[in-house]
């Protein structure tokens, strides 16, 4: 009898996490009462397999992850890339921003907390995550992942008009939160101002939270996955573009002179009401969304 597969036995394959029930669950209920609302706490148990502080330190050491994509950051501010990067060659070619790894471990055991910024550039679970939610949302998405030693503060670091998902991978995680509105700082719809997360636990947080984590006695490592709708006011600014590069628009511009005032304004309108009905919506939100990725 032939010995089973190392992969059978050893490293059980573990289900995918790729959508957005994979997080929260039905999604139905989850956009009907909570998305852009309130934080919420989930429980996804498979979620803490996405990305591993042994993959991480894999990838430093192997130098595959370079600046801008790795930052570290030290009671709250960034630490210098010549402070823990240095230069390569490369098939006799210089290359900078390679960050050291024994630097980097060493500044993470003084308290630094390690950034990497697109791990789903370099790994494939990640990437499934953030390509399954940017299909369903139709929207800009990306990950942000933290390690974090023992007792030292992550930021949320979020753009402010994003919607976030806090997937907790390792350690726990205690959280601040708050919310803004302008320039005033407001408590958090819903109460839930202060969770500590585990592995496995998922934290949704709408557009316009901030906050910050403290990461527990043995460290933590979670990953922040942004997603940026497209803007309403981005989505007519290229409706417009393509009216005024068609063929009906470059028409009128051959004899328009020869209309009264009234008579473009009517035009005008006719023209735009029946562009809008033949455009393809889809089409035009995966532009937009295409380009605001940039």
């Amino acid at each position: 009898m032939s010995n089973p597969s190392v992969s059978s036995v050893d490293t059980p394959q573990r289900p995918a996490v790729r959508s957005l029930a994979d997080l929260v669950g039905p999604p139905r209920e989850f956009l009907d009462d909570v998305w852009g609302v309130f934080p919420r706490q989930y429980r996804a148990e498979t979620a803490a397999g996405l990305l591993t502080s042994r993959r991480i330190w894999d990838e430093l050491d192997c130098g595959l992850v370079v600046r801008p994509f790795v930052r570290l950051v030290a009671a709250g501010d960034p630490v210098p890339y010549e402070e823990f990067c240095h230069t390569r060659n490369v098939v006799n070619n210089p290359l900078v921003g390679y960050p050291d790894a024994v630097v980097v471990r060493h500044r993470h055991d003084g308290g630094a907390t390690v950034v990497l910024d697109r791990p789903e550039r370099w790994s494939t679970d990640v990437a499934d995550l953030v390509a399954g939610l940017a299909s369903f949302f139709r929207a800009e998405v990306w990950s942000t992942a933290f390690l974090t030693p023992p007792g030292a503060a992550a930021d949320l670091a979020a753009d402010p008009a994003a919607h976030c998902f806090v997937v907790q991978l390792e350690g726990a995680t205690s959280w601040s939160l708050a919310s803004t509105l302008g320039d005033e700082r407001e408590a958090v719809p819903g109460g839930l101002a202060a969770p500590t997360l585990r592995p496995g636990d998922v934290l949704y947080l709408p557009a316009g939270t901030t906050g910050g984590a403290t990461a527990g006695d043995n460290g933590a490592l979670h990953l922040v996955v942004g997603v940026r709708e497209v803007a309403a006011r981005r989505l007519a600014e290229l409706m417009l573009a393509v009216f005024l590069k068609g063929p009906v628009a470059e028409a009128a511009a051959v004899d328009h002179h020869t209309m009264t005032l009234d008579e473009k304004v009517s035009w005008l309108r006719g023209a735009l009401r029946e562009h809008l009905a033949g455009l393809d919506l889809g089409k035009v939100v995966e532009l937009a969304r295409r380009q605001q990725g940039r």
